[in-house]
């Protein structure tokens, strides 16, 4: 590696022998490889979001290289004026920062699966403790059961799970070995034998609940959207089936819904729970959950 702010990516496997390459590999590869980048990015240099005016200072530069499939990203910066001290050095330590988050949040991920096997071996359900501490440039666990862990780690983990979940998925030991992240003092590999760290899928629970509330910031094409209650705002889902109901409703107040509440056992924070809406209408009455009558038959 030279004195470039640059972020190195290497993938082995059948996928990509003779000089030809398997295109799912590669998209699975690339795709997610840029998300994650796009999730690191704003941390770094003190942002929540990869918002439109931060995206305009970064360019990634992608050089390809033979053998195996190997990325250089090189991180150019548009406007250095507005980074600041993060450009003195030409963005070295921007491209070291990202490549440091994306190892901790590994690290982060797999202490935390092995630690929710261990709890479910012994039959608790009590997730694994975390312990804050800006000092710590590494990941350690305490008593077997709490994990010391830098604070930008947690955002890190939660934004770029979908993205790390896939690449993991896509690395099947044969085709496609393993995929390897570095920059020039840092560096991560993904097996395998990281799927443990993908856990367990979110489970549906069996009860149902009649809650008032608003749907909006709705996906029709892919039925999610945020329901906001009295008690806050909750991820939701619904079947084909309602959508008809669904498109009437939204956006509107005091809409009551019928929910199947579902646990994501692989959040890292907050409370695990999104819902899965069966039914909604508009009540007769605002205060009330009175479900609309049923005409009597005949």
């Amino acid at each position: 590696m030279n004195d470039k702010a640059q972020l190195f990516l290497k993938a082995e496997g059948e996928a990509f022998e003779g000089g030809k390459y398997d295109l799912r590999k590669v998209d699975a590869i690339i795709s997610n490889y840029r998300l994650i980048l796009d999730h690191s990015l704003p941390l770094v240099v003190g942002r929540q979001n990869l918002t439109e005016h931060l995206k305009s200072q970064f360019v990634y530069e992608v050089e390809f290289r033979r053998g195996s499939l190997e990325l250089l990203i090189n991180l150019v910066f548009n406007h250095k004026e507005a980074l600041g001290a993060l450009s003195v050095d030409g963005g070295i330590q921007v491209a070291e920062q990202i490549a440091k988050i994306i190892k901790g949040v590994i690290k982060f991920r797999r202490a935390w699966s092995k630690l929710m096997d261990l709890a479910e071996g012994k039959g608790d359900s009590q997730k694994p403790g975390i312990n804050l501490n800006i000092n710590l440039n590494d990941v350690t666990v305490d008593n077997g059961s709490t994990i010391n862990v830098n604070p930008i780690i947690i955002p890190a983990a939660e934004t770029t799970r979908g993205a790390i979940d896939r690449l993991i998925s896509s690395i099947d030991g044969t085709h496609l070995e393993y995929v390897e992240i570095r920059s020039a003092e840092s560096e991560t590999k993904l097996t395998s034998k990281d799927v443990a760290i993908l856990g367990t899928q979110k489970q549906e629970l069996p009860s149902t609940v009649d809650i008032l509330g608003r749907l909006y910031e709705i996906n029709f094409a892919s039925r999610k959207g945020l329901l906001t209650t009295s008690t806050g705002r909750v991820p939701v889902t619904w079947d084909e089936s309602i959508l008809k109901d669904i498109h009437q409703l939204a956006n509107k107040d005091n809409i009551a819904f019928t929910v199947r509440p579902i646990v994501d056992h692989r959040r890292f924070k907050d409370a695990p729970i999104a819902y899965h809406v069966l039914r909604c209408w508009q009540p007769q009455h605002s205060l009330g959950l009175d479900k609309p009558k049923r005409s009597p038959r005949k």
